[in-house]
């Protein structure tokens, strides 16, 4: 039976046996009715278009039935979408602030597959993008997409101390290191005519709570930068609001049957570490990948 209720992996394989299955069961039945058919190219048409179009819808209701409970970017972004629209703005979260995330079947009736996902947050995530300049040589080929961020201004902004900010040229940058230098968050303004960016780092040794934690964190200030109009954005006050809200978003996702421990959020795949107050940042160049470039206070 087709995996309802399994991850990727088991959907996939679920499929390319049963596809596997009636590609062979096809190749029988129409050898044994081309001698009817005939070889004039309207009737192996016509034959074909009622069988192309069952093909069709079979795969539309299977893509229906799939219910994924474990968190890529697409679902974990659906999910705290919703909740973030039950607070109200701009107002501080008390202690036992309850929300309710979507469940995985609802999420799965808006998730799609056959087309690009678009994020239904105005505001870009980067997330773990590369740092010392896009990819080169072979890894161009492996990484075609990647986002990369100029190494200056990373190392400058995500050094060992637990916050910092950095004004360069036009640009406005401020970063933050948060959950125990689980990870790391910037946010990139560059000017009232440019849309503002949300980067985020994981460290090598995050959990996936971390990495959802971090995501979530992200998401909390695209929604802040979405509805912020024409007044600036109070950074400190929407970092607090992401802290603070945290243990109620994995309240709501345990109760719901997310799979917590199974989560795709690896972005483009580069990686900061804080050893201590001391110690230097260390991150994966996108142009060598051979060692770690260290950068002293």
């Amino acid at each position: 039976a087709f995996a309802l209720g399994g991850n990727l992996a088991d959907c996939t394989r679920a499929g390319q046996t049963q596809g596997k299955l009636m590609s062979i069961l096809g190749t029988s039945a129409g050898a044994y009715l081309s001698w009817i058919i005939g070889p004039d190219p309207f009737r192996v048409a016509l034959c074909m278009l009622p069988l192309a179009a069952l093909s069709l819808y079979s795969m539309h209701v299977s893509s229906q039935l799939v219910v994924l409970r474990s968190l890529n970017v697409q679902r974990a972004e659906r999910v705290f979408h919703a909740m973030l629209y039950q607070l109200p703005p701009d107002a501080r979260p008390a202690a036992r602030t309850e929300l309710t995330a979507p469940t995985p079947e609802q999420i799965a009736e808006v998730e799609t597959f056959a087309q690009q996902y678009r994020s239904v947050f105005r505001t870009e995530m980067l997330l773990q993008p590369l740092i010392g300049g896009p990819p080169t040589g072979g890894w161009r080929l492996a990484l075609p997409f990647a986002r990369s961020v100029s190494s200056t201004v990373a190392f400058e902004l995500l050094r060992a101390s637990p916050a910092g900010a950095c004004a360069r040229d036009s640009d406005a940058w401020a970063a933050t290191w948060h959950a125990g230098a689980a990870y790391a968050i910037a946010v990139h303004t560059p000017s009232a005519r440019d849309a503002p960016e949300v980067l985020v780092w994981h460290s090598s040794t995050s959990t996936p709570l971390h990495k959802l934690q971090a995501v979530w964190h992200a998401c909390v200030l695209r929604h802040a930068l979405d509805g912020r109009r024409a007044r600036p954005l109070d950074l400190g006050a929407a970092h607090a609001r992401a802290m603070e809200l945290w243990p109620a978003v994995l309240r709501s996702m345990e109760s719901t049957d997310w799979l917590l421990g199974m989560v795709y959020l690896d972005g483009d795949g580069a990686y900061l570490e804080r050893e201590d107050t001391a110690a230097p940042v260390r991150a994966p160049r996108a142009d060598a990948r051979a060692g770690d470039r260290e950068l002293d206070e």
